[in-house]
């Protein structure tokens, strides 16, 4: 496993504050100030309907596992 993951991980299991909206945020911030994306309107679109969704899903899993 790569540093940078394993420095997520340990973040996000510290943090146990999970929310769809945080990832989110978080996603477009890096897609901008690291990757210099423009976030239109158009492209936002692309990313509710390819990519939060799954976000989504990743968190409804995620949070179901922990109540076991």
């Amino acid at each position: 496993m790569s540093k940078k993951k394993e420095n997520e991980e340990k973040k996000f299991n510290s943090d146990n504050k999970y929310t769809t909206e945080a990832h989110q945020s978080q996603f477009e911030k890096e897609l901008q100030e690291d990757y210099g994306y423009e976030l239109t309107e158009e492209f936002r679109g692309i990313l509710e309907k390819d990519f939060y969704c799954v976000i989504e899903d990743f968190y409804e899993t995620y949070e179901d596992d922990t109540e076991l």
